[in-house]
């Protein structure tokens, strides 16, 4: 694995930074893989403030929700260090159909 592949895939993780890794790495499939994750988990984290906005149920739901976010954008930084393939609790599932 190249350092350089790694790197990007951290990049995927960190929110709108998903959109380099998009646009000059889509040939490498390690890197493409943890850009689609981190897109998701960018939607993910757009969502949290219309959650919050929502009377009672958001406010609860919302800090729950985002407090989910971070623990899953650290494990994608953590799998991409190691230079894992390895889909995220909840988000790993909802790529396969992701098409770019």
């Amino acid at each position: 694995m190249r350092k350089t592949s790694i790197m990007a895939a951290v990049l995927c993780y960190l929110l709108i930074l998903v959109v380099i890794p998009l646009l000059f790495y889509r040939d490498d499939d390690y890197v493409f893989y943890h850009a689609k994750q981190g897109t998701v988990l960018l939607l993910l984290w757009a969502a949290v403030p219309f959650v919050l906005a929502i009377p009672l149920i958001g406010w609860v739901l919302g800090p729950i929700l985002a407090l989910f976010n971070l623990v899953v954008m650290i494990l994608g930084i953590i799998a991409a260090l190691k230079g894992q393939i390895k889909p995220l609790p909840v988000v790993g599932k909802k790529i396969e159909h992701i098409i770019f």
